[in-house]
């Protein structure tokens, strides 16, 4: 587990020294996050994401649309264990139509696996 006061972002080249530079962290990291998105696998930035959405730190205005991206990019793979894990950990709200139709997903996907 790395700890937040101790990591140093290879893009930042100085160790952030406390909880109250998280927010300059942010603003000086956002950049260089957005440009290497696009050669980040998409569950790297789920998990970002999501660890974001639990962080105390970040402000509110950024979680909802951080929440918005995690839904969506759960909603788009069918992750219906991890919809209910976050659900769990207070990070979404359950929706229970949306959790049976991506349970539905699944068992087609499984089924037609299996008849391969």
């Amino acid at each position: 587990m790395v700890c937040i006061r101790c990591y140093k972002p290879p893009f930042l080249g100085s160790v952030v020294s406390s909880i109250s530079d998280f927010s300059l962290l942010k603003q000086n990291s956002k950049s260089a996050m957005e440009a290497q998105e696009g050669t980040q696998q998409p569950q790297l930035i789920l998990a970002r994401s999501v660890f974001l959405l639990k962080h105390p730190d970040v402000a509110d205005i950024e979680k909802v649309r951080l929440k918005d991206e995690v839904i969506a990019s759960v909603k788009a793979d069918d992750m219906a264990p991890f919809l209910e894990t976050l659900v769990a950990q207070k990070v979404a709200e359950l929706d229970q139509s949306v959790l049976e139709s991506m349970r539905a997903n699944n068992e087609k996907e499984v089924k037609k696996l299996d008849e391969k």
